[in-house]
């Protein structure tokens, strides 16, 4: 996904526990492709579940960051 930066992709799909939440917080659905650096995340759902998804997503590669 464009908006997680490369570097963060791995950390943010590698919590299975991370993504069941914001799964059934937000109503969206993840599914996760490829593996090693060829990885994508594709987010399933009505559009305002999808945007919420997104917002969590980004929450956690913020605190990854700082």
């Amino acid at each position: 996904m464009d908006f997680i930066p490369k570097k963060y992709l791995g950390a943010v799909i590698g919590d299975r526990e991370g993504l069941k939440n914001i799964e059934q917080t937000t109503g969206a659905i993840f599914k996760v492709y490829g593996k090693d650096s060829n990885i994508s995340l594709r987010i399933k759902g009505s559009i305002e579940s999808q945007k919420r998804a997104i917002r969590k997503i980004k929450e956690k590669v913020v605190s990854l960051v700082t």
